[in-house]
């Protein structure tokens, strides 16, 4: 007779499945991003954050060449509007690098669990066959 799966069984089951659509999920972002970026005029992330940067900074001059005159506070507004968009793009560059190193982890992750079930799978083969 079969004994019916444990709960820590169910949960684990349950995780491995969480797991595995949430790598199928990452992939497929990565894939659509990829394409999108593959058929774009950028050759690679880099050159699409860099024309990002610059057309903000176009639009952020754009703005200081026609606000009204005798608006100082606007200059140094925009000012810090510049410094911060700096920040931001320096914050972007080390998103995009925690962003790899995730999506590198994840993989590992994913590899490391295939290879705990088959480990576990092999040892219940070999205690199956001890058994009998």
């Amino acid at each position: 007779m079969s004994k019916p799966p444990s709960n820590g069984k169910r949960r684990k089951s349950s995780l491995t499945a969480l797991q595995q659509q949430h790598s199928e999920r990452l992939q497929q972002a990565e894939q659509t991003w990829q394409k999108a970026l593959a058929s774009s005029e950028f050759a690679d992330e880099f050159a699409f954050s860099s024309a990002l940067l610059a057309q903000a900074t176009q639009t952020l001059e754009l703005h200081r060449q026609t606000r009204p005159e005798g608006v100082d506070e606007v200059r140094s507004d925009a000012e810090a509007l510049s410094q911060s968009l700096a920040k931001l793009g320096q914050q972007l560059k080390a998103l995009q690098q925690r962003q790899g190193e995730v999506r590198n982890q994840l993989e590992s992750d994913a590899a490391r669990h295939l290879n705990q079930q088959s480990l576990f799978e092999q040892i219940n083969k070999a205690s199956s066959s001890t058994m009998t």
